[in-house]
């Protein structure tokens, strides 16, 4: 019996020395969360209403990768990710991030107004989904590629999209991905660049009315330099 014993525990011994431990660098024998916290990770600063994960968040916590961050209509947030730059959510905007050691991927799901701050080195991968997206350089170069076409934008460069598109940059840069609206200091957005046909309806109205005002004073003013005095209207109302 003591014989079969030692036997038995050595056999088991071998089994187990057999099994990996490793596979491409992970430790199979940690937690099953733990090579996900290992990732980078951002901190959430802001007002407002604000969301992770589709749950209330307060500013000041963890974002972790993975997460879908959001902002109500009136949620204002930066998303701190230290040594991978910064990320600034204006209102009714929600992204998912993922981090990496150098790079940083975001999907769009929601376009109201992103800013992106990238240090050298690091690269940011952003999809944009949804129509009239328009993203500007602040500095650095993007490549932006949409149904339409791909092109390269340089600081001070805008293009605006009516399709999904994705945008790549390889650090040491800042650039916004917002709906092409026009804000004003309160935070408050038009689409300016996309007018409608009623709203030049009215552009044209305005103008036809200006000039319809401008006629009568300047009628009035050549009346009034003549000696005879105007007729009374024969038109009854």
């Amino acid at each position: 019996m003591l014989a079969l014993t030692i036997s038995t525990v050595f056999t088991l011994s071998s089994f187990a020395a057999s099994n990996p431990t490793k596979l491409n660098g992970k430790n199979l024998n940690k937690p099953a969360g733990e090579n996900l916290l290992d990732l980078p990770t951002g901190r959430l600063v802001g007002t407002g209403h604000l969301t992770i994960d589709g749950n209330e968040a307060q500013s000041g916590v963890t974002v972790l990768s993975g997460s879908t961050v959001a902002t109500g209509p009136d949620g204002n947030a930066v998303i701190e990710l230290g040594a991978l730059g910064r990320i600034e959510l204006q209102p009714n905007t929600t992204i998912t991030l993922m981090l990496s050691t150098n790079i940083v991927l975001i999907t769009i799901s929601s376009v109201g107004r992103v800013v992106q701050s990238l240090p050298p080195g690091v690269m940011a991968q952003v999809k944009i989904h949804g129509e009239h997206s328009r993203l500007s350089v602040v500095r650095g170069m993007v490549n932006v590629k949409s149904a339409e076409r791909v092109r390269t934008l340089e600081t001070g460069e805008e293009g605006k999209f009516d399709h999904a598109a994705e945008a790549i940059s390889t650090g040491d840069a800042e650039f916004v991905v917002d709906d092409g609206a026009t804000r004003t200091a309160g935070g408050h957005s038009s689409k300016a660049g996309y007018a409608s046909a009623g709203s030049i309806g009215l552009i044209a109205l305005a103008g036809t009315a200006a000039a319809v005002t401008a006629g009568v004073l300047s009628g009035r003013t050549e009346g009034s330099n003549q000696a005879t005095p105007p007729k009374p209207s024969t038109i009854v109302p």
